[in-house]
């Protein structure tokens, strides 16, 4: 009888071993792959606006499966460069965040966002403040319609901005003029002397 209880116990205690085993690398499983940790740490981000930049086209962000606001600007600056500036920006942190120009329609389901073209520009710098990102010479911007903030782990956007053209002035003037290979005009004005 001793024998059998002694037998009954290792086995509760094995199966014990073997449930708190599993769950251990169940959470560490969660932490690792889905990062629930990020939504409570910001990474904020202060980079500054590049000099002589001429907004070309811009919009603001609206919400998607999080609260994300701030200011998506194409910017164009001399020699033919184009940085997408998010300024002030804020949007939840999140594993493998993304900032994409995408050809799909602002505010179009996840489904259609994955599938439609798009140029992916880097990771998220930071899911708070000011960054810039550079736009490859040979990206044709006439085909992106909107910046997607994407989370390529769960296929969903965080938010987005519809892109528009700036209103005219906006850093045109009787300047120089810089003419883009995606077909854009920017007019910059020279420096002012103080």
């Amino acid at each position: 009888m001793a024998s059998l209880v002694r037998s009954t116990a290792t086995h509760w205690r094995l199966a014990a071993a073997v449930v708190a085993f599993g769950l251990a690398i169940t959470v560490a499983f969660v932490l690792v792959y889905f990062q629930p940790q990020d939504l409570f740490i910001n990474h904020a981000v202060d980079q500054a606006r590049p000099a002589r930049a001429v907004v070309v086209r811009q919009g603001s962000f609206h919400s998607g499966e999080h609260a994300t606001t701030g200011v998506a600007q194409l910017l164009g600056l001399p020699g033919g460069l184009t940085t997408l500036r998010l300024a002030p920006f804020r949007t939840s942190n999140g594993p493998a965040v993304h900032v994409w120009l995408s050809e799909a329609a602002p505010g179009a389901p996840n489904g259609t966002v994955a599938d439609s073209a798009h140029l992916d520009l880097g990771g998220l710098k930071g899911n708070t403040g000011a960054q810039n990102y550079l736009v490859p010479r040979t990206a044709d911007l006439g085909r992106y319609r909107t910046v997607v903030i994407w989370c390529e782990r769960f296929s969903v956007t965080f938010g987005y901005a519809p892109l528009t053209r700036a209103a005219t002035g906006s850093g045109a003037s009787d300047g120089p003029t810089f003419r883009f290979s995606e077909g854009f005009r920017v007019h910059m004005s020279p420096p002012q002397s103080a």
